[in-house]
């Protein structure tokens, strides 16, 4: 079995989450505060990726919408750490964080996956708010970053 997936199983649960088997080795999901978020470990590198979707972009997107995901995203400064983007054949937007598998404990990873669990529920609720579609429950199938 793939020790990353050990790894990263083993800080899900630390953190109280739902840690769900992957599609595919280097790809996993776990449920926490009733949404689902995957994670892939990149194959060129000890990078793992979590990503949750907060959201779809509408078609005619308003003023305060834009406005908001570029002032949340601006060097990560309100996104704690992460990154906001939109994977655009779905208008998903996508809030994300990575790190060195190997440069932290799953001690330390779970973490990294309370305050990443927290701030996407605080993300999705604000663009709820300023409109945008909630899809976080969407069916993460792997390889969704990197095709």
């Amino acid at each position: 079995m793939d020790t990353s997936f050990e790894r990263i199983r083993t800080a899900v649960e630390t953190a109280g989450y739902e840690a769900l088997r992957g599609v595919r080795d280097g790809t996993g999901t776990f449920v926490a505060d009733g949404l689902r978020f995957a994670w892939e470990k990149r194959d060129d590198a000890d990078e793992v990726v979590f990503y949750v979707s907060i959201g779809s972009l509408p078609p005619q997107p308003s003023v305060p919408l834009c406005e908001y995901l570029l002032e949340q995203n601006c060097l990560g400064a309100a996104t704690a750490g992460g990154h906001i983007g939109l994977y655009a054949p779905t208008r998903v937007l996508l809030y994300s964080f990575r790190t060195q598998l190997d440069a932290v404990s799953p001690e330390a990873l779970a973490n990294m996956l309370r305050a990443f669990v927290a701030k996407a529920t605080d993300l999705i609720a604000d663009m709820q708010n300023l409109g945008s579609s909630q899809t976080s429950l969407m069916d993460f199938s792997g390889s969704m970053l990197w095709v």
